[in-house]
């Protein structure tokens, strides 16, 4: 799997620690003084697009691999990238006067993304959702949920 940022970097996906890079292709273009702020978010934005829209891996059985310890959910991860080897995600960067865009498309199936922020309030599901709302200053969603804008304002 590759994870395409602005349409001219590619960066293969297919372990945990190509995730962190993958992520940190990403955050290398923010101003420094925003990663303390949206570090966390743009990582869970990521890996929310991997699990959930590339490979399909429902909270439930995240939860149960995570259970059993975290190298075992590292290893179906890392399993299940080289098996979606044809599937990209897409990552759009811009920046004007005003705010930093971050635009990230898995094409996935989508997911009800405002029923899973609801649960993030009162249930273990949608956490990186909460997480990643609450590090930018707006985050949505298209009405299926498989591309999210998050905007940062500039200061």
């Amino acid at each position: 799997m590759k994870l395409i940022f602005n349409r001219s970097e590619t960066c293969s996906l297919d372990s945990h620690s190509s995730i962190k890079e993958g992520i940190n292709v990403v955050l290398k273009n923010y101003p420094k003084t925003y990663h303390q702020q949206i570090k966390i978010g743009v990582q869970e934005l990521i890996i929310n697009a991997i699990e959930h829209g590339i490979i399909g891996l429902g909270s439930e059985k995240k939860y149960k691999l995570k259970r059993k310890g975290y190298l075992v959910y590292e290893n179906y991860l890392s399993d299940q990238l080289k098996k979606q080897y044809q599937n990209n995600i897409e990552i759009h960067y811009e920046s004007n006067n005003n705010e930093i865009k971050l635009i990230i498309s898995d094409f996935g199936n989508g997911f009800d993304w405002k029923n899973s922020l609801l649960e993030a309030k009162t249930k273990n599901e949608g956490k990186g959702l909460f997480i990643a709302k609450s590090s930018f200053e707006k985050l949505t969603y298209n009405s299926i949920g498989n591309i999210v804008t998050a905007i940062i304002k500039k200061k």
